[in-house]
């Protein structure tokens, strides 16, 4: 019996989580739908490829809005590759199909309905936050909601909104996406230390976070902060740090991969993270980045923006500040800056509530329990 996983790419830089899924949710037990076979040949999973078309889901302001629009144009499957894709799961024992984004669920309603497979969405933060905003597709929502028998959402506050938007609170369920902690070793506690991680774009707020850092003065004291993300706004900072003369106190790494990521965290104190809702641009749930950090024993200063507080809360296991408030960020970073214990317990606890809560393995396990699958020894 197997897991079907849909989405546009199993490649994709910042979407880690859905290869997450492929590895924890049903191992050795899964088969990708997709449009291009190479991420899922690179993870050893049989792969139905070249149907639908799903256009790619990040993007940014125009190039977004054009992507969905092309979405709202080409709904159909051609029924011929509907047929073949139904032989496929079927070939395959799929007891459940789980869609990457709940827009492009819309396409697989049909399927789940001609194969009596059971359909499940996983929510992220564009496709809740903005693309229901067209009344076309609230409607065409609605019409999914009949069909699906479960979303994941990342966070409380998606959560929230999908049940604004007419799914039944019962096939409503809250799995953050998660981390492995055992891939990320506690810092080494280097004072002084500051790093952001993520896309240089308007929701993520990367000049604040810079102004911030050079108004609490800590750069002045020898502090460092590493930036690692690319994004529009990357010239705009680089600009703003240039003019500010503090390119020895900032360093850009650009867009690096997971180990990069990783070895920077455990260099460093403080994770910072200055999260806005931004016109056009999604609302997030709980960032893996945020995870990340906790799971290094970094203390993290973020923003009271949606799902950041379930797991980050004021002193525990780090500063949460308003969303804009680069002088509260400022003191924030002052704060910890002087009292590098403090931001060494806040890292401490911050691993623990990961192990507690958030972990790949036990989220992944929540999922397969709520999509019915059996577990390995059952299906022997």
């Amino acid at each position: 019996m197997s897991l079907a996983i849909a989405a546009h790419s199993f490649t994709g830089v910042s979407e880690t989580f859905i290869r997450a899924h492929v590895r924890n949710i049903a191992p050795d037990k899964t088969v990708a739908i997709c449009q291009s076979p190479d991420g899922a040949i690179d993870l050893g999973i049989p792969a139905f490829s070249g149907a639908p078309p799903m256009p790619p889901q990040r993007g940014f302001g125009i190039l977004k809005l054009a992507r969905h629009f092309h979405r709202t144009l080409h709904l159909g499957m051609d029924s011929k590759v509907e047929d073949e894709l139904i032989d496929f799961l079927k070939a395959h024992n799929t007891e459940a199909i789980m869609v990457e984004y709940l827009d492009m669920a819309v396409f697989f309603a049909r399927v789940s309905k001609k194969s009596g497979i059971p359909l499940f969405a996983h929510a992220h933060g564009y496709d809740v936050s903005v693309v229901p905003n067209s009344r076309l597709w609230k409607a065409r929502y609605r019409l999914l909601f009949t069909h699906l028998t479960g979303v994941f959402a990342p966070s409380k506050i998606l959560a929230s909104r999908l049940g604004e938007l007419g799914c039944p609170e019962r096939k409503i369920h809250v799995t953050p996406c998660g981390v492995n902690p055992d891939e990320f070793s506690p810092s080494i506690e280097k004072d002084g230390s500051f790093v952001a991680v993520g896309r240089l774009v308007e929701k993520k707020a990367p000049l604040a976070t810079i102004n911030a850092f050079l108004q609490s003065g800590v750069h002045a004291e020898g502090a460092i902060l590493h930036i690692i993300g690319d994004g529009p706004l990357s010239e705009q900072c680089r600009t703003l740090v240039s003019d500010r003369n503090a390119t020895d106190a900032i360093v850009f790494h650009g867009r690096k991969g997971p180990e990069f990521v990783r070895s920077v965290m455990r260099k460093a104190s403080v994770f910072l993270q200055h999260s806005v809702a931004a016109p056009i641009v999604d609302t997030v749930g709980l960032q893996v980045s945020i995870l990340e950090a906790m799971s290094s024993e970094l203390a993290v200063v973020s923003t009271h923006h949606a799902g950041i507080p379930e797991a980050v809360y004021d002193g525990q296991p780090g500063m949460l500040v308003n969303e804009h408030d680069v002088e509260s960020l400022a003191m924030a970073i002052r704060s910890l800056h002087e009292n590098p214990e403090v931001a060494k317990n806040m890292g401490r606890q911050g691993r623990i509530k990961v192990i507690e809560k958030f972990t790949q393995s036990s989220l992944a396990k929540k999922r397969s329990e709520i999509m019915g699958l059996k577990p390995q020894s059952a299906m022997l």
